[in-house]
């Protein structure tokens, strides 16, 4: 909080100009007192020029005028001025007061004047300060953690600039604790403790949040609000929630055993057909192999068979320039070769027999056809193609 000094604008700002004008050094300016915390700092505003330089000098007086008319009710001036340690012929715009023995339920005054050389401003006077009043209380830390139904709030004790504890400073010192719901924060509710530690007993798996700040009743003043911190209540598991989270659980087994199970299956085809892939025939060959042959049966037939299946085939040919000839050959049954003296053979249509034969004479008389040598050499190559 900050204590301005008093005055009339309008005054200030005459004498500041007939200051200025009669050359002589000029009164300092908005002088305030800042306290929080316990901590007191004196602060103005520079009036240093480029062609000179001044120092400041910072007197104070314990109990001010207004102070003593409203204790003692009577109207003299109590206490004299004296420099305060540390903050004479400074040239800091600012005088720390906290270890300048100020008491905390005293009132005090304090003034300013710039000075160079021998020549020095007027004074500079600030309104009455007493640090009871005017201290401002900064906001406590806090933690705050669950135990079922319960919130426990652990409060930080406050330090001030000094290291030292404000509890010692105000001796009724309290702490408010405000809380509420966090998605119902139209009901709030307070609750006052001298304690630290501060047990809220709340609806259980609910959200709460909260803030703390520290006052003194008796004096009459409120620090800052802590910052908002919100926390889960825990309590008893209800039956439906059991249920609920045992189904899931089940639903969640059976989902993984179903995957494993499933890239089990998966490794083992693709191992199978790494190691073991399936041959399909062709379908040609399937019907080549399902169905043989006739010459399959006649290569697997024994010897004896095959010299049964043979008859005699005596063929004739007939050429004016060339003579008769005949030959004799052995032939399968479904055989269609004929062989010559020199070695050739021929293919017949499969249609000559013993019987064949005699109607083949029969019917080349009938019909005077006539086998050349090129029809049975033409014969020949087609049995050898």
């Amino acid at each position: 909080m900050a204590v301005v000094a008093g005055g009339r604008p309008w005054a200030f700002i005459l004498t500041m100009a007939t200051l200025q004008v009669l050359g002589e050094i000029p009164i300092p300016t908005n002088l305030q007192i800042h306290a929080y915390n316990l901590k007191y700092e004196l602060k103005w505003d520079d009036v240093q020029r480029d062609n000179y330089s001044v120092s400041y000098t910072v007197q104070c007086k314990r109990i001010c005028e207004a102070q003593v008319n409203h204790i003692l009710n009577i109207n003299t001036n109590v206490g004299n001025w004296s420099d305060v340690k540390g903050c004479k012929s400074i040239n800091e715009t600012q005088c720390d007061l906290t270890s300048k023995n100020i008491h905390f339920f005293g009132s005090y005054t304090f003034r300013l004047r710039a000075q160079q050389g021998n020549q020095t401003s007027a004074w500079l006077k600030s309104a009455c300060f007493a640090p009871y009043k005017h201290n401002k209380i900064g906001p406590p830390s806090i933690q705050v953690d669950s135990n079922e139904n319960t919130l426990n709030v652990y409060i930080s004790d406050l330090q001030t600039e000094n290291s030292k504890s404000i509890q010692k400073t105000y001796k009724d010192i309290k702490y408010r604790i405000i809380f509420w719901k966090k998605y119902l924060n139209k009901t709030i509710h307070v609750k006052n403790s001298t304690r630290t530690l501060v047990s809220l007993e709340l609806e259980p798996w609910t959200t709460y949040c909260l803030r703390v700040q520290i006052f003194s009743s008796t004096i009459g003043v409120e620090g800052q609000f802590s910052e908002v911190v919100c926390k889960m209540t825990k309590g008893p598991i209800p039956r439906w929630q059991i249920g609920v989270t045992f189904i899931i659980s089940l639903v969640v087994i059976f989902g993984v055993t179903l995957g494993c199970l499933f890239c089990i299956y998966c490794t083992y085809r693709c191992i199978k057909y790494a190691f073991f892939p399936p041959h399909i025939l062709p379908e040609h060959l399937q019907e080549y192999f399902s169905e043989p042959t006739q010459n399959a049966f006649i290569e697997l037939a024994p010897e004896e068979d095959a010299e049964e299946c043979c008859d005699q085939l005596k063929v004739i040919f007939k050429n004016e320039n060339l003579s008769t000839y005949s030959s004799s050959l052995t032939l399968p049954n479904t055989g269609n070769e004929i062989s010559d003296d020199h070695g050739q053979t021929s293919t017949d249509s499969g249609q000559f027999s013993n019987e064949g034969s005699s109607n083949s004479n029969s019917s080349e008389e009938s019909e005077g056809s006539v086998l050349t040598r090129l029809d049975l050499q033409s014969s020949t190559g087609s049995f050898y193609d």
